[in-house]
């Protein structure tokens, strides 16, 4: 009841993390969080409230809300002469529903958005766990200009070679996985 009430009542809110291109020192890219406002109420964040939107059937309807409000700020940014490359994160259930993806190409194409500058993030646990499907698609959206992007790589048990047969231009490194890197020990042979 409460996530139904946060969409009524607009208690979610965008986040936009920036990407520094190490080049140059510029932002290139913005990677979209969301974010629940629940007032004076104990915060939760969205590792634990997106699985359950999933779950309960609601996580189009933020998802919409969502694309809406990055539409949004990115039609305000390129009026301010700024054309960055945002991200956000989709679910299997969304990119497997046939209606999501005809909605999403809609609002897209009826804002004149560049898709070139859209991404859509997915987590290597669900792109192995949803199979040829799911490449399917994201091989689609790819050949159609959109960015597909590897979240969180590290935190599941798939290794590169499996994570290769899918699409992707970009692969975030969850930062657990870099942390480890210096625990390894080096074995001389």
């Amino acid at each position: 009841g409460s996530l139904n009430n946060a969409i009524i009542n607009n208690e979610f809110y965008l986040v936009y993390q920036p990407i520094i291109n190490i080049k140059d020192n510029l932002v290139s890219d913005a990677e979209v969080l969301l974010r629940w406002n629940r007032g004076k109420r104990e915060p939760v964040g969205p590792q634990m409230f997106i699985p359950i939107a999933e779950q309960i059937g609601l996580i189009n309807q933020i998802t919409k809300w969502i694309l809406k409000k990055v539409i949004t700020q990115k039609n305000q940014w390129e009026k301010d002469g700024l054309k960055i490359m945002t991200s956000i994160n989709v679910t299997s259930r969304e990119l497997n529903d046939e209606n999501f993806r005809k909605w999403a190409k809609n609002i897209i194409e009826e804002n004149n958005i560049d898709k070139y500058t859209l991404g859509f993030e997915i987590t290597e646990r669900v792109i192995i766990k949803n199979g040829e499907k799911l490449r399917n698609i994201l091989l689609e959206l790819r050949e159609k200009g959109y960015k597909i992007l590897i979240d969180d790589f590290g935190t599941g048990y798939n290794s590169l070679m499996a994570v290769s047969q899918i699409p992707f231009e970009i692969i975030k490194i969850d930062k657990y996985f870099t942390d480890r890197l210096a625990e390894l020990e080096i074995i001389q042979l």
